[in-house]
């Protein structure tokens, strides 16, 4: 059995959780540390550095802490990783390949675990074998969250976050109104549809008088954001997740008619000009690729009697 001097060796800690939100897989990385702080008192390890991720492991190259350690490894007197499990490490080949490679090449010395350790002279196929198995079961997940989003959507329900007027129940699973801003939100389809406001007009409206402000933001709606709300089929019932879709079992904030209808006074808002000049077939014309309305504008240039300089009639 090959043996070890640990007072060599010189650690780096590598840290990983999959969700890049702060308020996701938080305890994950809590419990990293609190177990890998455990292990390091009984084995009284030199640690040097800490690189950390919060990125999933199963899409190649994505990590930067990951990739940040690797290079650091090359360049430095650190000879050894520490992490919680392999899968930590790597969830797919081409990083684990990669990361075994350098291993038996001795860019480094130690992959250290509180359950195993892997040396450049060890026989790889353990850890080969264990960030495979860290890849199907990533696999195995993928395919099981998608058969579930499907089978979700077929029954109605919704599988991302609410969007603006509605929330997630979390006993029930499903999709509620939104007792704050249910009510502002319809509203605000219902003075478009009037044609007495632009989205300008109601973006401010949402700030002057009704107080609606984003759900995470905590600002009023933008014109943009307004747009969002008025081109997502969420709001007249309809789910989808991919290709799938489906009438949702959420209540309707619109029919579908004042939807289609909303859709066209966006293209006719989208055609107007930008400029308070009346031009000849404005609204008319269109790219013969994209479909955009061609517009117009007016341009005015002064030209300095003495340099012959050209600037705009704003700044002459």
């Amino acid at each position: 059995m090959n043996t070890i001097d640990y007072k060599n060796i010189r650690f780096c800690l590598y840290l990983r959780k999959s969700q890049s939100r702060e308020d996701r897989q938080i305890a994950s990385l809590e419990s990293q540390i609190r177990e890998l702080k455990e292990f390091d008192q009984k084995m009284n390890f030199k640690i040097y550095s800490i690189y950390e991720d919060a990125a999933s492991a199963h899409i190649p190259n994505n990590r930067h802490a990951f990739t940040q350690m690797l290079s650091y490894l090359k360049k430095s007197s650190i000879n050894g990783i520490l992490t919680w499990k392999s899968d930590r490490l790597s969830r797919n080949m081409i990083d684990g390949g990669y990361l075994i490679h350098q291993l038996q090449t001795e860019t480094f010395q130690l992959i250290q675990t509180p359950y195993s350790r892997y040396l450049p002279t060890d026989n790889m196929l353990p850890l080969i074998i264990e960030m495979r198995m860290a890849n199907q079961h990533s696999l195995d997940l993928s395919k099981n969250v998608k058969r579930r989003n499907k089978i979700k959507i077929q029954n109605g329900g919704f599988c991302n976050m609410a969007p603006i007027g509605y929330k997630n129940c979390k006993e029930t699973k499903t999709v509620i109104k939104d007792s704050d801003r249910f009510d502002k939100v319809q509203q605000l389809f219902y003075y478009y549809l009037s044609r007495k406001y632009s989205l300008s007009q109601l973006s401010k409206l949402c700030k002057d008088t009704l107080h609606l402000k984003g759900i995470f933001s905590n600002k009023p709606l933008s014109l943009s954001s307004i747009q969002k709300v008025f081109t997502n089929p969420f709001y007249y019932g309809k789910v989808y997740n991919g290709s799938h879709e489906q009438r949702g079992n959420h209540p309707q904030m619109i029919n579908f008619s004042q939807f289609e209808k909303i859709q066209k006074l966006l293209q006719q808002s989208g055609r107007r000009s930008a400029t308070n000049c009346s031009f000849a077939y404005t609204g008319m014309l269109h790219c013969g690729e994209c479909g955009a309305g061609i517009t117009a504008e007016e341009k005015v240039k002064y030209k300095c009697p003495t340099c012959n300089k050209k600037q705009t009639a704003k700044h002459p």
